[in-house]
């Protein structure tokens, strides 16, 4: 089918994805891949004169295995579905959840190395046994797959020989029509615990302890400190009545809606501590009051299931922030005129670098009129992702533009103090993709080796 966009086809199997794949090489049309195209803080689009490929109509749960821990999965299959799948299967395990649309394909995601909340929210780092079609339609397996070793293929990412995985995230090598996704069990006793930071100070020496915390595995797995204006917006409907609309939000407004909804300081971040025994949970949580307790007197701990476990739309909410009407019960940002782009910069687990990271995001979306929202994601040991989201509202030009050059001083910005994102929306080109060495010339061999008529999704993450 056509619409503005250019031309839009929707597979329903390997075959069609195949077929569709030879015909635009056949005829040198550039052809872009998308799952269920709700990647709407990286920007969901398609360039004209092109075909978009939906995979939303491959939605099948292809294997799944509870003693082993996995499913293998179709792009179509939406967190959403799968969480439902796990339930009428009374399933004993659980899946990370994002903070975008429950209706986002977990392949998608995967594929931009995407990241999701709970132990395993690093879900590039939990993936095997690849199906991919390249561009001219040639199918390869990875891992123990590419020898039809079934029994082996969904357990182990490596094969043998050289290890292809990455290839095909953040590429333009190939679609992936195919995935094996592990999954974690979900713990027998569970603890919510929220803190709050005050100051910059504070904020600096919770992230240290933390990282003390997550490296010895008293704390696991992914979670999200926002700042006030992240963990509000999601209120959104509630007190944006009195406040007229306006936006930007002055810090006497802001104090308002903080003291009707009981938030406390700048800072808030929750996480979920997992045991498999009571006294487990205790040793955790008392070594969590030794380290954190010490830094901020806003420490709670909740016994409640994890409130993160079932994938939601709530978040959703956020990108209604700049919009004069009430929210839809039924949320499509992109149909509504909702504008936001994420800038989402790598920074060490460091108490110190995030502050440097996080000061300056802030006054880059204040200097462009935007208010400064922002969350820390706790992804590894190691690093932490800092997103900013830059809402606007689309049916105002003078916004959009504003976004755009806010989101490009950002980039950049965070690329001089020696940071980078750790993936790229749509708008951001390729300006920042300057390799080194012999890394660039490889990438360029592999690609005109993969797509000689460099047909799939031209320019995408191409240095």
């Amino acid at each position: 089918m056509k619409n503005s966009r250019g031309i839009v086809v929707r597979p329903k199997n390997l075959r069609e994805v195949q077929k569709y794949l030879r015909r635009a090489n056949k005829q040198k049309i550039p052809i872009y891949p998308v799952s269920t195209n709700k990647n709407w803080g990286y920007g969901a689009f398609m360039a004209k004169k092109s075909i978009l490929m939906e995979l939303s109509g491959m939605d099948k749960v292809v294997d799944y295995n509870e003693k082993l821990a996995y499913v293998t999965i179709e792009p179509g299959v939406t967190f959403k579905k799968l969480y439902e799948f796990l339930e009428k299967k009374k399933s004993n395990l659980t899946i990370s959840t994002i903070g975008g649309s429950p209706d986002s394909s977990l392949i998608g995601n995967i594929s931009e190395r995407g990241i999701g909340k709970g132990v395993y929210g690093n879900m590039y780092e939990n993936i095997a046994n690849l199906e991919v079609v390249m561009p001219t339609g040639e199918v390869i397996n990875t891992g123990f797959g590419n020898f039809g070793l079934d029994k082996l293929a969904s357990i182990s990412r490596e094969g043998v020989g050289p290890e292809i995985t990455g290839l095909f995230t953040q590429s333009n090598f190939g679609v992936i029509t195919k995935l094996t996704l592990w999954l974690h069990p979900k713990p027998k006793y569970s603890q919510l615990t929220t803190f709050h930071a005050n100051t910059a100070r504070t904020l600096e020496k919770i992230i240290d302890a933390i990282r003390v915390l997550k490296l010895e595995g008293t704390i696991e797995g992914n979670f999200l400190i926002a700042n006030e204006i992240r963990a509000l917006s999601c209120y959104i409907q509630y007190p944006w009545k009195e406040m007229d609309h306006k936006t930007p939000l002055s810090s006497k407004q802001l104090e308002k809606i903080k003291k009707r909804l009981g938030f406390v300081g700048k800072w808030v971040g929750q996480f979920v501590l997992g045991a498999s025994s009571k006294m487990i949970l205790k040793g955790k949580r008392e070594r969590i009051r030794e380290v954190l307790g010490k830094i901020t007197p806003y420490l709670y701990f909740n016994d409640q299931n994890d409130p993160f476990e079932k994938p939601s739309d709530f978040a959703i909410r956020s990108c209604y922030w700049r919009k004069k009407t009430t929210i839809p019960k039924v949320m499509d940002p992109e149909r509504d005129g909702c504008g936001m782009l994420w800038v989402s910069p790598v920074v060490p687990f460091i108490g110190r670098d995030i502050s440097i990271v996080v000061k300056f995001m802030e006054k880059i979306m204040i200097k462009y009129g935007f208010e400064a929202n922002v969350g820390i994601n706790c992804i590894t040991d190691r690093k932490l992702y800092i997103i900013g989201s830059i809402v606007y509202d689309k049916d105002v030009k003078e916004e959009h533009d504003r976004a755009l050059k806010c989101n490009k001083e950002i980039l950049e910005g965070v690329y001089m103090c020696g940071y980078f994102p750790y993936r790229l929306n749509n708008f951001s080109g390729n300006e920042l993709l300057v390799a080194k060495g012999g890394y660039k010339g490889l990438l360029r061999n592999l690609k005109k080796m993969t797509d000689p008529k460099n047909i799939l999704a031209p320019e995408r993450y191409q240095f």
